[in-house]
């Protein structure tokens, strides 16, 4: 299954190999979604000048997105030197493939418009290779990664969690670690888990409308 070989990182980079022998723009898109925990519509409208200043990649992406009520969008991407390393070979293929690699050109460009990319087209060369492993999914493994990662160095807990608040672009440390088990749902909000007595009042309800259905259909 694609899930159990891409649940490390040596799995994922094989993945994302494989990829760019077709698509390496793609495959550099979601390298970053891996590595720098980029959402889908920041793949889709980044551009080079948000990335690239003074012929170096930033280390702090400053938010670019129109500002809506996910936290995300106003926080900025910072990028570790793997994912500064991606930027930087991938601004360089563009040149050397002929995109139009100017500073206000997207970043991942469409390989049949030149332009940026269209959320279904993605969308759909995405589902290519990964299947039923949305997006979401992705980032969840770099987040993992990115806290393994963390683990191994001397430094508080606390401070731990805080890098991993900042690396995720969540508003709480406790909604990433949520985030990797798998207890939050896509619009960040906490899964709803019954208590006793309230699955014994959902099950009594569920038994209460069949009822009145079947009523329903008599009547007819």
């Amino acid at each position: 299954m694609i899930e159990e070989a891409i649940s490390t990182e040596e799995g994922i980079n094989a993945l994302f190999n494989e990829i760019e022998k077709s698509d390496w723009i793609l495959a550099n898109a979601v390298r970053l979604v891996y590595y720098a925990g980029f959402h889908k519509n920041e793949i889709i409208n980044v551009k080079i000048e948000n990335v690239y200043v003074d012929e170096a990649v930033v280390s702090e992406i400053i938010p670019f997105l129109p500002k809506t009520k996910k936290a995300y969008s106003s926080r900025s991407i910072i990028l570790d030197d793997k994912a500064k390393s991606i930027i930087q070979d991938h601004i360089k293929k563009l040149f050397e493939n002929g995109y139009l690699a100017n500073p206000n050109g997207p970043l991942f460009p469409s390989i049949k418009t030149n332009n940026h990319y269209v959320d279904k087209t993605f969308t759909r060369n995405y589902k290519k290779y990964f299947g039923k492993i949305t997006f979401d999914d992705l980032r969840k493994y770099g987040i993992k990664r990115k806290e393994d990662q963390l683990e191994g160095k001397d430094i508080s807990k606390s401070q731990r969690q805080k890098e991993l608040e900042i690396y995720s672009r969540h508003s709480r440390s406790s909604t990433t670690k949520k985030l990797i088990t798998g207890d939050v749902q896509k619009a960040g909000k906490f899964k709803k888990v019954d208590l006793p007595w309230e699955s014994v009042v959902r099950s009594i309800e569920g038994l209460t409308n069949r009822d009145k259905k079947k009523r329903h259909w008599k009547k007819i």
